[in-house]
This record gives structure tokens, sequence and C-alpha cells, in this order.
């Protein structure tokens, strides 16, 4: 059994910034990560709850980690989410305000409002039926934080990282909305510019505000990669500031996106595409 205290509104948050709604580059909406394994920890450093969960597409293109602080957890355990949409959809039925216990039995998840009484008994998947833990686990792990504060891996160096508000990303895919193309090749050389489009299509180009650029390399900054499917998943569930690392003078390298709150703590892995630029 497994036993937490939180908000709807956390477990809301919880389930939008793991399973990423949003267009894939054909404007279909769609569930990135549709179902995730929550692990539930006491937080020994502050008394309260921890929730973490690694997740990664089926595609194996996005992976995302997360650890996101809520006020109580009684009993430490495992809540596997089989269908975040439908799990959604409870809690819809409340309060975003509500206090809630969350736990599990050996076949549902209870969400329990004490006061005025509601619950809602949630069919929960097997644990075994998801494996998208354990992938996520290896992507993210193959990339290492330096002492530096940089993330390098066996084959590249992540020796970039540029802080940025994520509206202005989000900005962006809403040009790629109006000229029907959903792939965004970032260059970074004086600044940071997203241009959409195609001559026959039409094109929208667009400088994003950096708010701080720094680098771990002697060499000038000359980075052109490109990206889309999982673009729109990302940054779309985001807002205010984000720190993205990406390779220097590399022509297609991965992100990695990390975002911290008072709240959580967010680290997100997207691979590039490949397009002539």
């Amino acid at each position: 059994m497994t036993k937490l205290i939180c908000s709807i509104s956390d477990l809301e948050e919880v389930c939008r910034l793991v399973s990423l709604k949003g267009k894939n580059p054909q404007g279909k909406e769609y569930t990135a990560i549709p179902d995730f394994l929550v692990e539930v920890h006491e937080n020994v450093e502050t008394g309260k709850g921890l929730i973490t969960t690694k997740a990664v597409d089926n595609k194996g293109a996005i992976a995302v980690g997360l650890e996101y602080n809520v006020p109580k957890v009684e009993v430490p355990g495992l809540i596997p989410i089989g269908d975040v949409e439908k799990f959604q959809k409870y809690l819809s039925r409340f309060n975003s305000s509500d206090e809630v216990i969350v736990e599990t039995t050996e076949n549902k998840i209870l969400i329990v409002r004490p006061k005025p009484h509601k619950v809602a008994r949630i069919p929960m998947a097997s644990v075994d039926s998801l494996s998208s833990n354990k992938n996520a686990e290896t992507i993210l792990n193959n990339f290492q934080k330096t002492p530096e504060g940089y993330y390098k891996s066996s084959k590249t160096f992540l020796n970039l990282r540029l802080t940025l508000n994520a509206d202005d990303v989000k900005n962006v895919i809403g040009d790629g909305e109006v000229v029907g193309q959903r792939i965004y090749p970032w260059k970074l050389a004086d600044g940071l510019t997203i241009k959409v489009g195609t001559e026959q299509l039409g094109e929208i180009e667009t400088q994003i505000n950096l708010l701080k650029v720094e680098s771990n390399s002697d060499q000038p900054t000359n980075t052109k990669t490109a990206f889309a499917y999982g673009i729109d998943n990302i940054f779309n569930n985001l807002s205010g500031e984000v720190t993205v690392y990406l390779a220097n003078q590399v022509e297609v390298c991965p992100l990695i996106l990390e975002q911290k709150t008072e709240k959580y703590s967010l680290k997100i892995l997207l691979a590039p595409v490949m397009v002539e630029q």
C-alpha cells in the first residue's frame, strides 16, 4: 500500500509535466507519454513528501525525469498511472484546491476528499506493465553532469547553457502552426534564431531573447540543430525561465532542458531531427 496527502492541483501538474500532451509534427493532438510509474518517498531533508518519476515516450525521443514536492507521505511506495488521460478525467471531478488522500489497494488507486466526502476508485495498472521507467533511466543517465554544471555523454558534450523564457519558444510553435510546418531549426551564433516554414509555404523567423548564455568552450558559439517531434509537447506545457543545454560547433545535437521551482525539479532530454538548414 502507498499513501500520501497532496492537493488535486499537485496531481494535475505531475500529470501535465510528465505526459506532455501536445501535437505531433503532423498537427495531430496526442499524449507523448500516456503511462508512467510514480515513486512516492519521504523527503528526509524537508520532512515532507516527494514524488519522483522517470518516463520515456514510445519512440525513445523524449525522456522525462521529475521530482515533485508534496505535503506528506504516510506510506512510501509505487503508484502506476496506466492511462494518464483517464486518470486526469477522475481528477477533473474534484476542485484543484482540494486536499486529498491518495492511496493504493491491491488493484485500485483511491483519491479521497475527507470534507465534503468524495472518493474516486480508479482501476490500477500493474507495475510490470509499465516499462518506460527503466528505459527512461537508461536514457537520462547517458548524460552526466560535469563539475562545471554541463552535460556530457560518451559521444557528446553539451557545453552550452542557455537561460530563456519557455513562452518565447511557445510563440515560435504558433508560428509553425501558421506556416503549416512543424520543424524548428535552432541557430545560435550572435543570438538564438528559430525560423519555420519554407519559401513555398512562407517563412517566419524569430529571434529568441536569451536571458543568459554560458559556455564551457573557447570556440565561438556556432550551433545549428533542429527539433520537430516533442518540441510542441515540451514547451506548450511549460512557462517561465528554463535552462537549455546544447553542444557548441555541432550540426545535430540533442537538447536537455531543466526547470526548477519551489514545487519541482524537471529534466527533459529531446532527440534532434536531421534537416537541411
